[in-house]
């Protein structure tokens, strides 16, 4: 059983590095990407997966903007599943390391029954929040990493914890989203790259967020 169970995490890592690559162009900016990517699959690490975020945040296309994940989410809401996923695909490209769009990826391909996709899904977003848990611990002096809008939402759910609130807070040369949850509890996410200098979230962040978000 043991060796089934590693022979497939091999086949599913060898079909995230095939379909990674196949989400760019040849540019050598996203060829570095790749490789830092493949590289934290392969074996994840606090180190690895640090450089991952900062080899993301240096391409030239980072941020994407945050209304572009309405249409997923619409089609979503709507169970438009095939729509959902044409969109999953136009998104992938410039939202690579996305918790919100692998995990929406993930529940796509169920719906569609695509179990294949659906587990090579799963393995890619466990193993991106596996890396964003062991950066941080969500406080305010060790702020949970988030690299794409969304991010946040799917470690909140996974914690199970609801956001009853949110400020933006400036700490030294950090941007945090500060939220207070509804059991009183507090967590901080690293949103400073994300942010850039914007003054506050941007409106199409807080529309999703009023919206929720099926899974």
């Amino acid at each position: 059983m043991c060796r089934l169970l590693v022979s497939r995490r091999a086949k599913q890592r060898a079909d995230a590095f095939l379909r990674f690559q196949k989400l760019g162009t040849v540019a050598a900016e996203r060829n570095t990407m790749h490789e830092l990517f493949e590289a934290y699959l392969e074996n994840p690490s606090r180190p690895r997966f640090r450089r991952l975020r900062q080899g993301v945040i240096r391409q030239s296309w980072y941020p994407p903007e945050p209304f572009d994940l309405i249409p997923l989410a619409e089609a979503m809401q709507e169970s438009n599943w095939s729509a959902a996923r044409e969109r999953v695909e136009q998104l992938l490209p410039d939202w690579p390391t996305s918790l919100r769009v692998h995990t929406a990826a993930a529940v796509i391909s169920e719906m569609l029954g695509d179990t294949e996709d659906a587990e090579l899904e799963r393995f890619v977003s466990s193993s991106l929040l596996r890396g964003v848990l062991e950066a941080g611990n969500g406080s305010l002096e060790s702020p949970y990493p988030v690299t794409f809008w969304g991010d946040s939402a799917v470690v909140l759910a996974v914690l199970g914890l609801a956001a009853e609130g949110r400020e933006l807070l400036e700490t030294g040369n950090q941007r945090l989203d500060h939220i207070t949850c509804r059991d009183g509890s507090q967590i901080a996410f690293d949103v400073t790259p994300l942010l850039g200098a914007a003054p506050t979230f941007p409106a199409a962040w807080r529309e999703l967020e009023s919206a929720g978000w099926p899974s």
